[in-house]
């Protein structure tokens, strides 16, 4: 039986039997535009997997900073002390963009009779300026330094006296800010 408004329906709309192609019926076009939505959602978790792996091999932490206020792009934040007075590297990130960068490090001393000292190094060379206190609570010093692609921004710190085991110096924090929505840095403390 062939009713006129089933004829039209049919097509206009098309049949689900009807192969998907974009520029024929109804059905066709949804299946089109669901396909569609399935590739992106599918590249987008390949994206967030390759992330997700990155940091869970090497360590990588990706900061987002939403507004100028907010501008921490790397942190190594677990705690070291040293019983030296040799400088001893104990926090290390790697940065991957070149610039100016905000560097904050603390320290203290585990008897405020004796100094302890420390200093941002470069690849592996003295490169900002050594700070000391004779603190027991952590005292934290900023300065601004320039790095390079792929150079090492490292913590080095040391008793300021040879009478350890008296005395330690410690730190638990190194951070780097950078005024980008996004900074890529690899921990890789020793």
């Amino acid at each position: 039986m062939d009713i006129p408004i089933f004829d039209f329906l049919k097509k206009q709309l098309g049949l689900k039997t009807d192969p998907a192609n974009p520029a024929g019926s109804l059905h066709a076009k949804i299946g089109n535009i669901s396909n569609q939505a399935t590739q992106i959602y599918n590249d987008i978790s390949n994206q967030a997997t390759q992330i997700y792996n990155k940091i869970a091999t090497d360590g990588a932490v990706l900061f987002p900073s939403p507004s100028s206020n907010v501008k921490i792009t790397a942190t190594a934040s677990d705690s070291q002390y040293s019983g030296s007075t040799s400088y001893a590297k104990k926090k290390e990130i790697r940065v991957y963009r070149t610039g100016f960068y905000r560097v904050s490090f603390n320290l203290w001393t585990t008897n405020g009779e004796y100094t302890v000292k420390g200093r941002i190094y470069r690849n592996g060379n003295a490169y900002g300026t050594e700070r000391s206190t004779s603190s027991t609570s952590a005292v934290v010093f900023t300065e601004d330094l320039y790095f390079y692609e792929g150079d090492t921004v490292e913590l080095w710190i040391a008793c300021a006296a040879n009478t350890s085991p008296y005395y330690y110096a410690y730190t638990n924090y190194l951070g780097l800010a950078f005024d980008l929505s996004f900074v890529h840095g690899i921990v890789t403390d020793p």
